[in-house]
């Protein structure tokens, strides 16, 4: 009987498209609303069960650990005046949502052709998408809430991952250890990060940009880029990304890596990991496709449309009402856990990856 109403009343078809319609939105934004504090009570659950603290136990060394940063390093972090605690990167970086373009900033950084070649061959996100996720999330915030023997460790551990994540047998020019390379991933952090922060949460002044700025180069210099490689200042970088904008030319290899991200195989991804994607997947599809050049947007088959204008804009409006009204440790608990899951790794496995050692002392590129 309804469904002849259906038929017969194309009213009702109107009335109905518009309840899904309607049920869908709300669907979607109380989910978008609750979500973090589900996240945050699970972690709290989680250190519960385990009688950790949050954040875990720091690692601690057997013995004396090098200093960080090199002699040459030492010296520009002297000239540029640049605070090694990072009070104002650390800000930035505990908040989630300087993470929500995520998406945004790996894009960019493979749309890179030497990036994009040396991890279209030899990374796998059809199956390892929630490891390289966790991998890159640990990085970030153990490089800027970790002890100093904790990057040292990190540091080693992802130079160790490197170094043989280059084209010298097929003759490709890509190179893991090229500066210049990890500048631009360095760069992209930047950029996306404090962009969004800066967007939802609140404007820095003048003099707090300048601050935050020469902050994020910590990511460079653990990254095998010299601290003198990092643009002197804001308008030094400025031209530097749009010098680099202009030049990108997305890699075949990059596409395919680009698929893996836009189709998740869900099937090879947690039970409950894979419905939170696959309704967040349209969302940091259009945050992508808005926020990208237009041209790197066209080379990976992105197209802006109505529709996915009116994701992006609606969920930055969600994010700019409703960010603010979360607590603080709703806010902030992705810092506390990502840094016990690295220190959980270290304390189960060890000072290793894949079987080799890392230690405390620098690796020679």
């Amino acid at each position: 009987m309804y469904i002849q109403t259906l038929v017969t009343d194309p009213s009702h078809v109107l009335k109905l498209i518009s309840k899904i319609g309607l049920w869908t939105v709300g669907g979607y934004i109380g989910v978008l609303f609750v979500s973090p504090f589900v996240a945050a009570g699970l972690v709290q659950v989680a250190y519960l069960a385990t009688g950790t603290r949050p954040g875990g136990t720091p690692v601690t060394p057997m013995r004396e650990v090098p200093p960080l940063n090199s002699e040459r390093d030492r010296e520009e972090i002297i000239k540029r005046k640049l605070d090694t605690n990072l009070p104002l990167l650390k800000k930035v970086a505990q908040e989630s949502v300087s993470y929500t373009s995520g998406l945004t900033a790996v894009l960019l950084q493979i749309a890179h052709p030497g990036v994009g070649k040396g991890v279209g061959r030899h990374s796998n996100f059809s199956t390892r998408l929630l490891e390289r996720t966790q991998n890159t999330a640990i990085f970030i915030n153990v490089m800027v809430f970790g002890t100093e023997a904790e990057k040292t460790a990190f540091r080693n551990f992802v130079t160790l991952a490197h170094q043989h994540v280059n084209g010298k047998r097929s003759g490709q020019p890509y190179d893991a250890m090229d500066p210049q390379l990890q500048l631009w991933v360095a760069a992209t952090m930047y950029k996306t990060m404090l962009e969004k922060y800066e967007t939802v949460f609140h404007p820095l002044s003048e003099a707090e940009r300048d601050q935050v700025y020469q902050e994020f180069s910590t990511f460079g210099t653990v990254l095998q880029v010299p601290l003198s490689l990092w643009p002197e200042n804001r308008e030094a970088f400025d031209k530097y990304w749009d010098k680099e904008l202009v030049s990108l030319r997305v890699p075949t290899e990059a596409v395919r890596v680009a698929q893996d991200l836009f189709y998740p195989r869900y099937s090879k991804l947690p039970s409950v990991l894979a419905p939170i994607l696959f309704f967040r997947r349209p969302m940091d599809m259009a945050m992508a496709t808005e926020e990208l050049p237009e041209h790197v947007r066209h080379d990976f088959g992105l197209k802006s449309t109505f529709w996915t204008r009116t994701r992006y804009e609606a969920l930055m409006a969600f994010y700019k009402l409703t960010y603010k009204v979360y607590p603080e440790s709703v806010r902030t608990w992705q810092r506390d856990y990502y840094l016990w899951m690295m220190r959980q790794r270290f304390a189960k496995k060890g000072m290793t990856r894949n079987g080799k050692p890392i230690s405390f002392e620098s690796l020679e590129a």
